[in-house]
C-alpha cells in the first residue's frame, strides 16, 4: 500500500515531549486541535511503502512500517541504529482513550511490531520511553486491552440495540471501568466503526 505523508513531524504541538508520535499522515480524519496536518495540508506529500528505508544521513536510516488502526495511514519507524521503535499512535496501553478507525488493524499492527527484530527502546505517543525488557509485556498487554474493548463492544451492541451512538460508547466505557471523560465524539465514533466492520447495527 502507497501511502501518503508530509514528512516527519509530531502530530500535534502538545505532542513535541512525546519523541513517539512522529507520524503525520494525509488521510487522518480525527481533525484533532492544533494537529500539525493543518498547517501542512498545503505542503507537497511524497509516498512511501511498508518496509522502505529513509536515509537520514550516512550512518542513519529509518525502516518504515505501515501499521494501520489508529488511522489508516499511521506508520512507525525503526530507527535501526538505536533499536528504537517510533511508534506514535499503534500501541493502545490499557486504560488509554480508545480511539481508532479500524480494531482488528489495531491488533495485526502491534503483531508486526511484536516481530521486529530485537527492539532497545520503544518511543510511543501519550507515554514515556521503554526500554526493551518491558517493551513485549506492553505490546501484549495492548492486545489484551484491545480485545477487551472488542468484547465489551459486541456484549453491549447485542443487549443494547436501540441505543444511539453516545449512549452506547457510556455503555461500553462503564463496561470497561474506563473514566466519564473518555466518554467523547471520538471515541462514540471508534465505537461506531468497530460495530460496521462487524456488520452489528444499533
Amino acid at each position: 500500500m502507497m501511502i501518503a505523508i508530509k514528512g516527519i513531524y509530531p502530530e500535534r504541538s502538545e505532542d513535541a515531549p512525546f519523541i513517539g508520535a512522529l507520524v503525520c499522515a494525509d488521510n487522518c480524519h480525527f481533525n484533532c486541535k492544533n494537529c500539525i496536518n493543518d498547517e501542512l495540508k498545503y505542503s507537497k506529500s511524497f509516498y512511501i511503502e511498508d518496509k522502505d528505508i529513509i536515509k537520514l544521513d550516512k550512518t542513519l536510516s529509518l525502516e518504515i512500517f505501515h501499521t494501520p488502526g489508529h488511522s489508516t495511514g499511521s506508520i512507525s519507524y525503526f530507527l535501526d541504529k538505536d533499536k528504537a521503535l517510533f511508534c506514535g499512535d499503534a500501541i493502545l496501553s490499557s486504560g488509554q482513550m480508545p480511539i481508532f478507525e479500524d480494531l482488528q488493524n489495531c491488533k495485526n499492527s502491534i503483531k508486526k511490531l511484536v516481530s521486529i527484530n530485537k527492539i532497545d527502546i520503544l518511543l510511543s505517543s501519550w507515554d514515556v520511553p521503554h526500554k526493551d525488557g518491558q517493551i513485549f509485556d506492553i505490546m501484549q498487554d495492548s492486545l489484551k486491552y484491545l480485545t477487551e474493548i472488542d468484547r465489551a463492544i459486541k456484549e453491549v451492541a447485542i443487549k443494547q440495540k436501540q441505543l444511539d451512538s453516545m449512549e452506547f460508547c457510556k455503555q461500553v466505557i462503564d463496561k470497561l471501568s474506563l473514566p466519564n471523560v473518555m466518554l467523547n465524539p471520538l471515541v462514540a465514533r471508534s465505537f461506531q466503526l468497530a460495530l460496521n466492520k462487524n456488520r452489528i447495527k444499533l
